[in-house]
């Protein structure tokens, strides 16, 4: 069932339309289809003749699966995700700004990065979206 914390972020049109796709780390990554939108809209800007743009095309759409939430805001996970991903039993979801991650519960603690890796990553992010404020990205 999809988290109702979650839910309210979800956008008024095509709230029952989610796209499911392995995320860069073992996750699912889970978008609505407004973000999703959005995100194929950056892939027209790709040159079709450049084999890296074309590799990276056929990476990341690999096995995206477009899927609809019943009227109580459930779906079922295609099994191919549950077994490329090792879901066990238990799970973990994560809003992270335009999308959703679900999680195994093991794998994840060994992706969040320990209390001096944090502080080192926030400090580079933070100063990375600063200058790209101030150049207008």
């Amino acid at each position: 069932m999809f988290p109702s914390r979650l839910k309210v972020s979800l956008p008024a049109e095509n709230t029952k339309s989610l796209i499911l796709k392995k995320g860069f780390e073992p996750c699912l990554t889970i978008y609505p289809l407004a973000e999703w939108e959005k995100i194929m809209g950056r892939f027209e800007h790709l040159d079709e003749f450049d084999v890296k743009a074309r590799k990276f095309e056929r990476s990341f759409l690999r096995g995206a699966d477009e899927i609809e939430m019943d009227s109580n805001f459930r779906f079922l996970i295609p099994k191919k995700f549950i077994n490329e991903l090792g879901f066990k039993k238990e799970v973990v979801v994560v809003g992270v700004n335009n999308r959703i991650e679900i999680w195994d519960a093991e794998t994840l603690d060994n992706y969040v990065a320990d209390e001096d890796e944090f502080s080192a990553l926030a400090a580079d992010m933070m100063k990375a979206s600063k200058s790209n404020q101030q150049e207008g990205r």
